[in-house]
């Protein structure tokens, strides 16, 4: 049997999909729903599937005539007569309603938690310890610590003042609470929080000495540009040579210089299409430029040249530098929160459940393939995996043993997701992970992932899931003529993650008269402005709607931060 990889987009049906590979495995045999996991990432999808298969075995229970055409389907794919399906059908429902408890359908979390309880003992875990699902539980306490050290210990007072300075003037919270329960929120569901253990020995007055450093080294970049930039300038404005006369005028290179000798916003060190285009293009006159004024940029245009050319290195170190300096102060707190994390763990013998992906890792390392099958009792033939995009790499290691098991006897096995999904990172899911199946992420390197990769490779069948049901036909082919105009210009992990992208309408919805597209693009000189026009378009749409009987439940507004 193979391993079967649904690549979808949204409104593709993944869910009802998922809901008929599992009936189907179990209305061949209703006593195999044991031996099925299906996992998916929130309970709220968890029981959305769970109530689809009561649902549709409650329909095919009764006998009624089947008019949906998913469950017309699956009976033609079963290939039962009426009677059969419904005996089938009945004798499922009832196996699962009297062993509720048996009826596998979970979150990933719920499923580690199972295998914690099989993995105590090799993963080193207290007798009494008591397994976190909820951040909630957690975070206020770690907070609460940190606040008590503000005032008492300077570098940790120090590191949290411009931890909240850096995200105020990002604008992502004005609430220092919220910030920093954001922000830990976060890192408990990044992998590599785990490993920042390994800046244990770093002490916070070690990175207040980095800090100092780093602040040293971009301030004299900064420094650097600007004195290259107004040293231009004034080449320039001594040879007598006006802004206007340059390529786009003002807003060319003379522009560029302009603003990096002032330099006051990080962005000002980037050029725009004009400068570059300057000098790239050699395209240095503008279109009413006099003669004595090219002869005049003539003069100089090599040493603008090379002003231009050696500002774009310096920019270059100084956006890493300021980047660097701007994200230690983050590091630095990581390794405070983890130390605190790992103190509150000791302290209530509580562990939260994203430590166990990395002890689980670590515990089946070099085992061979059927240990941890084994130790699970041998209870799931069948893995059907919902949003695998939402999948962490440790996650995928720690499932990958159990499905090449499976498959090696034999067992169907199902992976849905959309790549797309991960690039938003909503769960610390991995855009390459998905969209490099059957070939393994990172990089297959040892003996193990090596044979690993080659086995998947040998039962990977993959399938599109190309129709939209839900959306609109105006939207969907919307979609499809964006994502086509702009597909030529994606470049790496983008570029496979949309490869698939052209949906087909739904029957239902081609008849349908609805749906509306409307993209505005807002230009502003200074991001204040932005902020402002950005704020007063929203508000100038909203009434727009309302003016024309919308309600505002039917009103949803989508922004990039909270």
């Amino acid at each position: 049997m193979p391993l079967v990889v649904y690549k979808s987009s949204a409104g593709s049906g993944k869910t009802t999909t998922l809901v008929r590979a599992y009936l189907k495995i179990t209305l061949n045999n209703p006593r195999l729903f044991r031996n099925v996991l299906a996992i998916t990432f929130t309970n709220k999808a968890a029981n959305e599937m769970k109530s689809r298969v009561l649902e549709w075995l409650s329909i095919l229970s009764e006998g009624e005539l089947l008019l949906e055409d998913e469950l017309k389907d699956l009976q033609n794919e079963l290939g039962f007569p009426d009677a059969v399906m419904q005996e089938r059908a009945k004798e499922l429902l009832s196996l699962i309603i009297h062993n509720y408890d048996e009826f596998a359908i979970s979150t990933i979390d719920s499923f580690v938690h199972r295998i914690i309880k099989t993995f105590a003992t090799d993963i080193k875990l207290p007798q009494n310890f008591e397994v976190v699902i909820e951040e909630d539980e957690i975070i206020p306490e770690i907070i609460q610590d940190l606040y008590e050290k503000v005032g008492v210990d300077k570098d940790i007072t120090s590191i949290l003042i411009n931890f909240v300075m850096a995200n105020f003037e990002d604008e992502k919270a004005h609430d220092p609470t919220n910030q920093l329960y954001s922000f830990i929120q976060k890192q408990i569901q990044e992998e590599g929080f785990f490993f920042i253990g390994k800046l244990r020995d770093v002490s916070l007055s070690d990175f207040q000495n980095i800090i100092q450093r780093l602040r040293y080294k971009y301030q004299a970049l900064k420094k650097e540009i600007s004195g290259l930039a107004c040293e231009t300038i004034d080449l320039i404005q001594k040879s007598g040579i006006e802004p206007g006369s340059f390529y786009q005028g003002k807003r060319g290179i003379y522009n560029y210089f302009a603003k990096n000798c002032a330099l006051k916003n990080d962005s000002d060190i980037i050029p725009n299409s004009y400068a570059v285009k300057t000098v790239e293009e050699n395209n240095w006159y503008g279109g009413k430029c006099p003669a004595d004024q090219k002869a005049s940029i003539d003069a100089i245009k090599d040493k603008l040249t090379e002003s231009f050319n050696a500002s774009i290195q310096l920019s270059k170190r100084y956006m890493m530098h300021s980047l660097v300096y701007r994200k230690v102060y983050d590091v630095a707190l990581i390794r405070e929160i983890r130390l605190l994390f790992d103190d509150y763990a000791d302290r209530n013998q509580k562990v939260h459940i994203s430590e166990f992906n990395k002890k689980i890792s670590e515990s089946i390392a070099g085992q061979p393939v059927p240990f941890i099958y084994e130790r699970l009792g041998r209870r799931y033939r069948y893995f059907l995996i919902d949003e695998f995009q939402d999948t962490s790499v440790l996650q995928w290691q720690n499932l990958m043993p159990l499905l090449e098991e499976s498959l090696a006897y034999g067992h169907f096995n199902m992976l849905v997701g959309d790549a797309k999904q991960a690039i938003y990172r909503f769960r610390n899911g991995e855009v390459e992970l998905f969209s490099s199946l059957p070939k393994l992420y990172p990089k297959a390197e040892t003996a193990r992932e090596i044979a690993a990769e080659k086995f998947l490779e040998s039962h990977y069948h993959e399938v599109i899931l190309g129709i939209n049901y839900r959306s609109a036909k105006v939207i969907v082919d919307f979609n499809n003529s964006f994502f086509h105009t702009i597909y030529e210009g994606l470049q790496g992990r983008n570029k496979k993650v949309y490869e698939n992208l052209h949906q087909l309408v739904n029957e239902e919805k081609k008849k349908e008269n609805a749906g509306y597209v409307k993209i505005e693009l807002i230009e502003a000189e200074k991001t204040e402005n932005y902020r402002e026009l950005r704020l007063e378009n929203i508000k100038n749409n909203i009434v727009e709607l309302k003016s024309k009987g919308y309600q505002d439940k039917d009103i949803c507004v989508l922004t990039n931060q909270n």
